[in-house]
């Protein structure tokens, strides 16, 4: 499977904007919503740049990682990636950055537009 790194990428990206514009952009409105909106752009991007290089049915369909681990116990963490999963995932990442571009225009003239898009991850 060629970018086995993207799908973990296209998942975290969302939750990394948020930290960053709660812990340090809540004081700017545009900065805050760039991020919010290039988080969501680039998860789009990187979503038909997995799909292209691997197409609908890639070799692996399963990754996972181990999560937490406490003596016996082995708590695995990980994603299924066939082609109904892959279509969710470019259809949620579109119509996600479709919503954040709208909101940027409708939020503008709002004061809480950085918490807005902070929560709208």
């Amino acid at each position: 499977m060629k970018y086995e790194i993207l799908p973990w990428l296209i998942l975290f990206l969302p939750l990394l904007a948020a930290t960053v514009i709660t812990l340090f952009t809540l004081r700017s409105k545009t900065t805050s919503s760039l991020i919010s909106i290039g988080a969501i752009v680039t998860g789009f991007v990187l979503t038909l740049a997995f799909i292209s290089a691997n197409g609908f049915h890639p070799a692996v369909t399963e990754t996972s990682t181990n999560w937490l681990t406490i003596g016996d116990l082995h708590v695995d963490f990980g994603l299924k990636l066939d082609a109904l999963s892959l279509m969710m995932l470019l259809i949620v990442t579109g119509v996600g950055g479709a919503i954040h571009i709208y909101s940027f225009g409708y939020m503008h003239e709002d004061k809480g537009m950085a918490r807005f898009f902070a929560f709208l991850r």
